[in-house]
């Protein structure tokens, strides 16, 4: 019969497997956090009536590529609403080259 005996560990060796944590450093001056600016978010009706008021106007194709809307519904926001309901003077002219634009109009004073 063999008695083993393990072998020990020499003091100075250190077992962890993992190294310390390092410790929080805390600052003494922390910087301000700038909030971004905030996102302004345009609806479609207001990207519309922003097409409008350009000088030469827009074209019933533009304002679809722009919004995604078919001309049906563009012509119906531009009678119904723009029009009718915040009472803006829309104005339809016939290009030379036979293209509709539109436009919002100065109000003339009386």
């Amino acid at each position: 019969m063999t008695n083993a005996i393990a072998p020990t560990k020499p003091n100075n060796i250190k077992t962890d497997k993992h190294p310390p944590a390092p410790t929080k450093t805390v600052q003494r001056n922390p910087r301000k956090k700038v909030s971004p600016a905030p996102v302004v978010h345009l609806s479609k009706q207001d990207m519309v009536i922003a097409m409008l008021k350009q000088s030469m106007g827009v074209t019933i194709t533009d304002l679809t590529i722009a919004t995604g809307w078919q001309a049906h519904s563009i012509r119906g926001v531009i009678s119904a609403v723009l029009k009718k309901k915040l009472n803006l003077n829309i104005v339809s002219e016939r290009s030379a080259e036979g293209l509709r634009r539109y436009r919002i109009a100065e109000m003339e004073s009386v």
